[in-house]
């Protein structure tokens, strides 16, 4: 299949969906797909892109239904004899959706995080695609709800974990972020977002002895950057909690921490989590999505509370005194991800619902 992956998100907003969207035409190239990237210029995500020579195009990004956006597209498509286009956006739909539709190509829109709500405005993006594929059955249950989307059009393709090949050199990893040997070092990697409840870990990490032996890497950027380092000046933290910014490749910097720590209130099925399994690295989440599933309820890595900073704070403690649970925990959710969420599987999946979006 000649394949469009349309992702309009800007450059601070490099999270989970972009990771997908690079992961998985790297995977479909591989098995023979012909795949274009179309995105903003100058973002990691066509910058990636290019760097794994794919067919790369930029567009000009405005309002929703923007006909210079429109008309870019339809081009891009023609020219390339694009099949069908993968968004992940909704502004990706009120785009791109509209010029495959003025094309005749189907449309996928893929969603890993339950960005269609019920209003008029979403019911008219909703009718611009043909599939929705999502990694998460909640997703798909809450879509559902809504009463007016096609139960036969969403597909549920858990996502699936590459192999980390490109390993760093841990040491050299952690002395750049300051840590001394003694440390014990908790990530958390992506979008700074109200989402994300980043300020739970802080707010968490100041309840923390002073001389605790963790320390807070925070890996991204996003809108809530500035709030959180003014929240980090205000607690005095400064020596215990690092916003390091964005990373490219991400993935490859989570095997210098000792946990990864995730405290969204809305999620479909993180890789960030994944990626952190697969190296063996210990994680911690909120219940939220199918993060429970994911982490074999509590099984393959702890769970807490959403917006719950003392139970944040009292496993930090107890792991501090436990080091011994990080490393079980870390071999046992590296057994569970190898197990279930095979990389192969989930291209199987995403393959499939590119094909019935023909029907």
């Amino acid at each position: 299949m000649r394949i469009m992956f349309l992702n309009l998100a800007a450059n601070a907003d490099f999270g989970g969906g972009e990771n997908w969207t690079l992961n998985t035409a790297t995977g479909l190239s591989g098995r023979g797909h012909e795949i274009t990237v179309v995105g903003r210029a100058g973002t990691p995500l066509t910058e990636e892109s290019e760097e794994r020579n794919y067919k790369i195009d930029s567009v000009p990004v405005g309002i929703d239904y923007s006909p210079g956006t429109i008309r870019r597209i339809k081009k891009l498509l023609r020219n390339n004899n694009i099949e069908v286009i993968v968004v992940h956006h909704n502004k990706d739909v009120r785009t791109g959706g509209v010029a495959a539709r003025i094309a005749g190509i189907p449309v996928v829109h893929r969603n890993g995080f339950p960005i269609l709500h019920n209003t008029f405005r979403h019911k008219i993006t909703y009718r611009l695609t043909d599939r929705i594929l999502t990694n998460s059955n909640r997703i798909k249950e809450k879509y559902l709800s809504f009463g007016w989307i096609d139960p036969g059009k969403i597909d549920v393709v858990p996502n699936g974990v590459r192999e980390i090949n490109k390993k760093l050199d841990r040491e050299k990893i952690r002395e750049k972020w300051g840590v001394d040997s003694g440390n014990l070092v908790a990530v958390f990697a992506g979008r700074l977002t109200k989402v994300k409840r980043v300020k739970d870990l802080i707010a968490a990490f100041s309840m923390l002895d002073e001389k605790s032996r963790w320390k807070l890497v925070i890996l991204g950027k996003g809108d809530e950057e500035s709030t959180l380092r003014k929240t980090i000046d205000q607690a005095s933290r400064d020596k215990q909690v690092l916003l390091a910014g964005f990373y490219k490749n991400a993935a490859q910097y989570l095997s210098a921490a000792d946990l990864v720590l995730l405290p969204s209130s809305d999620e479909g099925m993180p890789n960030v989590l994944m990626e952190s399994m697969i190296q063996g690295i210990p994680v911690a989440s909120t219940p939220v999505g199918d993060v429970p599933y994911l982490l074999n309820d509590g099984k393959a890595g702890w769970l807490i509370k959403t917006g719950d900073v003392e139970a944040w704070a009292d496993l930090l403690t107890k792991l501090e005194n436990q080091s011994h649970r990080l490393i079980e925990m870390g071999t046992g959710g590296e057994k569970w991800v190898r197990e279930h969420f095979s990389f192969d599987k989930m291209l199987d999946g995403v393959e499939d619902s590119l094909k019935k979006s023909f029907h």
